[in-house]
């Protein structure tokens, strides 16, 4: 009998993982936006993060800025827009919320690395979202790319801030 509870307990718990890996994958800031499939898909945060443009699409909220590019011919004919350097200043970060915090924004970058607007899609706590906007704005990137060619596209940026001092960037 303990071992039928055991086995079921250790399913029970397989399951529940591959259920939040599922949803992770499903979030905004995992997806490869130099796919024109991605456009149009609602902005999802992860559970708890407070959402900063609801109900809305990464195509809604870039509009006419963000033209539909080429359709890759294979999945290895492109490469999502990515931050290649941020300069933090400490003077940016002056006046923080002392708690450590997370934000996930929206870099629109065009065809030669420039960012052509920020939107903070998702936070996990207040306080943040300006400091983002003007690191992000400053920072360097690598465009998208379609068959080679570079294009307007969508980088996903998780900037973490511990201690109101900005930590980098990374994947969530």
């Amino acid at each position: 009998m303990k071992r039928v509870l055991c086995d079921g307990l250790a399913l029970l718990f397989c399951m529940v993982s591959l259920q939040a890996y599922a949803e992770e994958a499903e979030l905004t800031s995992r997806r490869d936006h130099s796919l024109n499939a991605n456009r149009d898909l609602p902005i999802t945060c992860k559970q708890g993060d407070l959402e900063r443009v609801p109900g809305r699409t990464l195509g809604q909220v870039f509009g006419d800025a963000w033209p539909v590019q080429p359709e890759p011919p294979s999945p290895q004919a492109h490469e999502a827009a990515r931050v290649l350097a941020v300069q933090s200043n400490p003077a940016l970060t002056r006046g923080l919320p002392p708690q450590p915090g997370l934000v996930v924004a929206a870099v629109l970058v065009d065809s030669t690395g420039k960012a052509l607007d920020v939107v903070p899609v998702c936070a996990t706590d207040e306080g943040y979202d300006v400091v983002t906007k003007r690191l992000l704005m400053r920072a360097r990137y690598r465009p998208a790319t379609v068959n080679a060619q570079p294009i307007t596209s969508v980088a996903m940026v998780v900037s973490r801030y511990r201690n109101a001092m900005f930590q980098g960037n990374g994947e969530r």
